[in-house]
């Protein structure tokens, strides 16, 4: 028997892959294996592989193990194991190991480049009563709306937006991606937005506010933005890289992003209101310069290159205090503080790490004139396991104070809005929001 194969799958967080590559009547047989890069000594994650065997499965096999942008390497089956289930068709399962395996990246350039997606589908979702079993997937417009005192219609206004992320090329790690919807109209002193990630299906044409203005996990904010001195034609960009990235290794499903107003006390009317794909679209003819001649339709912008290894998360919050013994777990989960309390904690659980690695946060205040302006920068190493005599940190804890009463911070003009970028080995990974408030 010569080479059977390929059979392909896809690396997890820790490196590991197991792949079916036999059924017989009494058993499923599949390989196992997991793949470190031989460079950096650490884990190949979320990263496709591409198997086959030579001749018959046992000890001693053959595999060949394929990765984009690594050498391929031989490997060979070092132990077998089998489990049984008797309500599984066939009951037995067996796995064929080949161990831990060190892959060479090649010399060949891997993928680079920009990638620009419009819109799968947008459209705006409305609370007033009277038009909140309204759709309006069709419409020119998107909307994003607060609450105000004195609001005729009393109502949020929600956008909802999606791109097709099958289109970054298989291989390749987003370095950043960028929401970019074009101003229609701006009214208001400022507007602050928040990103969520949608997690639920939904139809542009028949989406309401009835159906799916709860379809967001409020503990999962992407990014927030204050929005202020915008005109017809300006361009606004809200950083979704940390949910692209996770939408394309966590294996759960992207259904886009839902644009919701923050904040309170909006005294007067306050609205942005943005070019949706079917309004932004150019229009074959029209005279230069008039609206909507210029392609002004939603995009997202996909930066991209080269794998490398990513850190991965398993807890993010804003807090009050941390546990300062074992699991070091946060005190007073919040997003929103006041000029009374003490501190506010950015605190991340890592894991499972495999090496050491230098965590920062950068503390950002938003409402700077002149733009968000960092006020505070915190530095961590973690340690590198195998020098403390174990093999991986199943979980490391990592917390920044950033001081609030008593200091000048407490005394900008509120509410006042943050932000915390976590960075791990250079490399941006995600972001942390809170409010102080009076």
């Amino acid at each position: 028997m010569g080479w059977q194969g390929p059979f392909s799958g896809v690396t997890d967080h820790q490196g590991y892959f197991e792949i079916v590559v036999l059924r017989t009547s009494d058993a499923t047989h599949a390989i196992t294996g997991t793949l470190y890069d031989g460079t950096a000594r650490r884990p190949i994650a979320n990263s496709p592989v591409s198997i086959r065997y030579k001749g018959g499965l046992g000890r001693g096999t053959q595999v060949e193990i394929s990765v984009p942008g690594y050498r391929t390497e031989i490997a060979v089956i070092r132990t077998l194991t089998s489990s049984y289930n008797p309500t599984r068709r066939p009951p037995v399962h067996k796995t064929y190991d080949v161990g831990r395996v060190y892959l060479t990246p090649s010399a060949t350039p891997r993928p680079s480049g920009q990638l620009v997606l419009h819109p799968l589908q947008d459209a705006t979702i409305r609370e007033y009563h009277k038009w909140r079993s309204n759709n309006y997937g069709s419409g020119p417009d998107l909307l994003v709306t607060p609450e105000y005192s004195g609001m005729i219609h009393p109502g949020e206004d929600r956008t909802m937006i999606q791109f097709d992320l099958s289109q970054i090329p298989a291989g390749s790690q987003v370095r950043k991606a960028t929401l970019k919807l074009c101003v229609w109209d701006f009214y208001g002193d400022y507007l602050l937005v928040a990103v969520y990630p949608i997690n639920r299906p939904w139809d542009e044409r028949t989406v309401t506010w009835g159906t799916h203005h709860n379809a967001y996990d409020y503990r999962g904010i992407v990014t927030q933005v204050k929005l202020s001195g915008l005109k017809g034609g300006d361009w606004v960009e809200f950083d979704v890289t940390s949910s692209v990235r996770n939408a394309l290794t966590s294996g759960v499903p992207h259904y886009g992003w839902m644009l919701i107003p923050m904040g309170l006390g909006y005294s007067k009317f306050t609205e942005a209101k943005f070019y949706s794909r079917e309004g932004g679209e150019p229009v074959p003819g029209a005279f230069p310069g008039t609206l909507p001649a210029r392609d002004r339709r939603p995009v997202l912008v996909i930066e991209f290159g080269p794998p490398y290894t990513t850190v991965p998360i398993k807890d993010k919050t804003m807090c009050k205090d941390v546990q300062r013994t074992p699991p070091y777990d946060p005190i007073d989960r919040s997003s929103t503080f006041t000029t009374r309390d003490r501190k506010a904690v950015a605190w991340v659980k890592f894991g499972p790490l495999y090496a050491g690695h230098r965590v920062e946060f950068h503390w950002y205040y938003l409402d700077n004139p002149a733009g968000p302006s960092r006020v505070h920068l915190f530095r961590y190493d973690v340690p590198d396991p195998k020098q403390r005599g174990q093999a991986q940190w199943d979980w490391y804890v990592v917390w920044s104070e950033f001081p609030i009463r008593g200091t000048i911070y407490a005394r900008y003009p509120r509410p006042s809005h943050w932000e915390v970028k976590i960075y791990v080995d250079g490399t941006y990974v995600d972001s942390l929001y809170f409010t102080i408030v009076d």
